[in-house]
């Protein structure tokens, strides 16, 4: 059922202003505007097990706890920005914002399945190395979170050139 305004109340006088377009006196859009637009960008929740979100719905709106509430508007609020131009739009487009939510779960699932092929074609490397380039690369992959792609070669030292074996 619907609701029926009349335009004899106060609200429904502001509500007419909104809904007139602004070429016709009112505040509302004269046709489609394309900003500002909400993009999206995914991340990983560590206290749902690692559950890669966009949205935290469930503790927002199907929780009593205000705790969890709080959090679930907090993670939602992280991962959802609102643009107001085409320039802004770009510069969070090459931040990794998306504009979709599937899309932004989709583009994490990307970021993650290459960087499962980088670790898969470095350990396939790693075969062949030889025992020092293979301590090199342990060390390296110890002290770094991500996927070490390359071993660094060391420099050599200044010095005297050396000589050509004829």
């Amino acid at each position: 059922m619907s609701i029926v305004r009349s335009g004899e109340t106060a609200y429904d006088i502001e509500m007419q202003k909104w809904d007139t377009p602004k070429r016709m006196g009112g505040f509302g859009p004269d046709g489609f505007e394309a900003f500002p637009k909400m993009v999206y960008r995914a991340e990983r929740r560590e206290d749902k097990g690692g559950k890669v979100m966009c949205m935290d719905v469930e503790g927002s709106l199907y929780s009593t706890d205000p705790v969890v509430q709080a959090r679930a508007e907090a993670f939602t609020n992280k991962c959802q920005r609102t643009v107001m131009s085409e320039g802004e739009y770009d510069r969070a487009r090459g931040e990794g914002w998306c504009e979709s939510p599937k899309a932004a779960l989709e583009s994490i699932e990307k970021h993650a399945q290459s960087m499962a092929t980088a670790a898969a074609e470095v350990n396939y490397d790693v075969q062949r190395m030889s025992d020092k380039a293979r301590r090199e690369h342990a060390f390296l992959d110890a002290s770094t979170d991500g996927v070490v792609a390359e071993v660094p070669v060391p420099k050599r030292k200044p010095g005297r050139p050396v000589k050509a074996v004829a």
